[in-house]
């Protein structure tokens, strides 16, 4: 069973630097991931993106994943949230699991880095 995940990114960071992010996480997780797509939002509005809590849907990158192990990829989109978070970049997961991520996905969380905050 193939699963889909979106993540939602508010970076200066090109997509090469988001594209090693992903790289890192997935070197740790050891998961296969049939798809990754990095791409600028279509959807981009720099004043809705500091929007609390859907401001996400505006951020400026939208990276879509395609993956077959979801316990595997738990792991890894955990890791790659924190990463991300860690260095104060903005993102939210969308999913149909995102009650199994780390602080929901971030969606709704106060404790994550926000552009609006």
């Amino acid at each position: 069973m193939i699963n889909f995940c979106s993540i939602y990114i508010c970076s200066n960071a090109n997509e090469d630097l988001i594209h090693s992010y992903v790289e890192k996480a997935k070197s740790f997780s050891n998961i296969n991931i049939e798809k990754i797509y990095i791409d600028e939002n279509e959807e981009f509005d720099n004043l809705k993106e500091s929007e609390f809590p859907d401001g996400f849907l505006y951020f400026k990158y939208l990276l879509d994943l395609e993956f077959s192990d979801l316990d595997g990829f738990v792991c890894f989109i955990n890791f790659l949230l924190e990463q991300l978070w860690n260095i104060n970049i903005s993102a939210i997961a969308s999913c149909d699991f995102e009650n199994l991520l780390i602080k929901n996905g971030g969606y709704k969380s106060i404790e994550i880095p926000w552009i609006g905050k």
